[in-house]
């Protein structure tokens, strides 16, 4: 299973991530997504990134939240 890894920072989402990740999609099962401390450090602003993320993202995808790591997994739908 190949994976491809992105950082967000300070910045957030912005309007190129999604098309980004949606790319490497194309060519990867799986994409961890670091979040890295000017983005956040509240779970709670966390959880909200990635429910954002999910619903900018044109493919289907599972994601799971491992400490401060997004691990983003297309779904068979």
């Amino acid at each position: 299973m190949t994976q491809a890894q992105f950082q967000i920072g300070k910045n957030g989402i912005t309007a190129g991530t999604p098309e980004s990740i949606d790319n490497a999609f194309k060519n990867h099962d799986l994409i961890r997504i670091s979040i890295l401390q000017s983005a956040t450090r509240n779970r709670n602003e966390l959880k909200t990134l990635a429910d954002k993320l999910q619903k900018a993202l044109k493919t289907p995808t599972r994601i799971k939240i491992i400490g401060f790591t997004l691990v983003l997994k297309k779904s068979k739908k």
